[in-house]
């Protein structure tokens, strides 16, 4: 398939924000936007044009039905299925689709974990609209469906799928990220911060950073911001003496760090270090730095002598606290590096 054909095909059959806004009047994209970035509530006005906007663009492509998606307490998704078609009093039909429709529906709870007893007139289960996924259509043999991705609740407000407590993690974050950015004096302004990674590497920052820039000290990192020694074939950057070879350089030391971090997650020389770190996460055990550094022996020439003079900078400067760093209650967040006393010869 050639690139313009590709890229023409790619997320043809999802409710894009490009997509979105061709089919929105410019406040409906708005107050939709706005919701998405800041999780504004949506005026019901807005939810009925958003919703009729779902339905001609799903129309467009063929769906008559919609369903609310979402993942409940079973390893798997789940579907409710409705139509589009309503039938009018002349006895023919309309396709309509509400505001009302698209923000929350009722299927059966009690058909999954945790759903409980019911009174078979209540459906104790609802799902609602999370407007921050896009809606897409699901195509099969026998039609197209108009997916809908939802989360899914008790009528108590109880979580009754894997999704809910995903948000609420990522509400917290931002909270935190926003005041860990205040210590650090980056104004937020008050916007919303989202997790695209795991926890990056914060116990190889300081010592990583240490042994490559010889604690800023040297020329790479005081002309051009290079903290980690990655080196570039660009030709540009800052060419090391008596060698071809050239440093990448960074307008900011934050920058550097942006790269170190995207060198670690991407990079196929580091791929056992992934593994590994994926493992820790799926048993549950705490990230260690010590262990992790074991696998970090292709960033450099010297192999395996690497790794142990990493683990030995974070042994002599106590970095493992790096390892289980949470932010304080208090006001202030103080690091204080002091080298190790020397040993009595």
């Amino acid at each position: 398939m050639k690139s313009n054909a590709l890229t023409k095909a790619y997320a043809e059959n999802v409710f894009t924000i490009k997509t979105m806004r061709n089919y929105l009047s410019k406040n409906g994209h708005k107050a939709l936007m706005e919701t998405i970035i800041n999780r504004t509530s949506i005026d019901p006005v807005i939810a009925d044009e958003i919703a009729d906007a779902m339905k001609t663009w799903a129309l467009s492509k063929g769906s008559t039905h919609f369903t609310h998606w979402f993942q409940p307490l079973t390893g798997a998704t789940a579907e409710k299925h409705d139509s589009f078609i309503e039938p009018d009093r002349e006895g023919e039909c309309i396709m309509a689709f509400s505001g009302k429709e698209l923000v929350q529906g009722e299927p059966d709870a009690s058909s999954f974990p945790s759903g409980g007893l019911r009174a078979t007139f209540e459906a104790r289960g609802y799902t609602a609209w999370d407007p921050t996924s896009p809606a897409f259509i699901k195509e099969g043999e026998k039609g197209s469906t108009l997916c809908i991705p939802t989360v899914f609740c008790a009528y108590n407000g109880e979580a009754l799928d894997e999704k809910t407590p995903l948000l609420k993690s990522m509400d917290v974050l931002s909270e935190q990220i926003g005041r860990l950015a205040n210590l650090f004096g980056i104004k937020t302004k008050g916007k919303r911060s989202y997790p695209t990674l795991g926890a990056e590497q914060e116990y190889f920052l300081i010592d990583q950073s240490a042994i490559e820039s010889a604690w800023g000290s040297s020329r790479f990192a005081r002309e051009g911001n290079a903290l980690f020694g990655q080196w570039t074939t660009s030709g540009q950057g800052i060419k090391a003496e008596k060698s071809d070879a050239w440093l990448a350089t960074f307008s900011t030391p934050r920058e550097s760090v942006a790269a170190y971090c995207l060198n670690l997650n991407t990079h196929p020389s580091y791929s056992i270090f992934r593994v590994t770190r994926a493992e820790m996460r799926k048993e549950g055990r705490p990230q260690n730095g010590a262990e992790l550094a074991m696998h970090l022996e292709k960033y450099s020439a010297k192999g395996v002598e690497y790794t142990s003079l990493v683990n030995n900078m974070i042994t002599r400067h106590g970095l493992e606290i790096a390892d289980t760093a949470r932010l304080a209650n208090g006001p202030e967040i103080v690091i204080k590096l002091i080298d190790a006393p020397a040993s009595p010869s």
